[in-house]
């Protein structure tokens, strides 16, 4: 009886020299690790996937002159730091971010006003948090 539970419950026979409930719950638990090895990597987005959501994101250079200096992508944080001629515009790029479903709790942890440069006189970092649902992929 056991053997046909199984058999139903796995879609194959149980293997004769073993325990079956022995052997059900090695299975079980092979199964979990393998759950539990993409929920921990394979289901977050890669660095490519960032890189992509932010350009896709990103203020149009024509429309929102930016220099870009700094990328950081750790766990589930990105930091992004680069600069723009007003604090205004640092706004904007904030703004642009948030339209993403990919990024959340976007933040600026830092803005700084560069003495004696011209252009791009403001520098700026920009934290967020990864959600694992980038806007692009509707798109495909």
């Amino acid at each position: 009886m056991l053997a046909e539970k199984f058999q139903k419950g796995f879609g194959r026979p149980a293997p004769e020299d073993e325990d079956i409930l022995e052997y059900a719950a090695k299975l079980k638990n092979d199964e979990k690790k393998k759950t539990e090895i993409y929920r921990l990597y394979l289901s977050k987005p890669s660095i490519l996937d960032i890189l992509f959501e932010l350009s896709m994101n990103f203020p149009s250079a024509d429309m929102q002159p930016f220099q870009l200096d700094q990328f950081d992508y750790d766990q589930d944080l990105v930091k992004i730091g680069g600069r723009v001629n007003e604090f205004s515009e640092i706004g904007v790029v904030q703004r642009s971010l948030e339209k993403s479903t990919m990024f959340k709790d976007i933040e600026i942890v830092d803005k700084k006003l560069m003495q004696g440069v011209k252009n791009y006189k403001v520098s700026f970092i920009i934290k967020m948090k990864v959600t694992n649902k980038p806007t692009s992929e509707e798109s495909f």
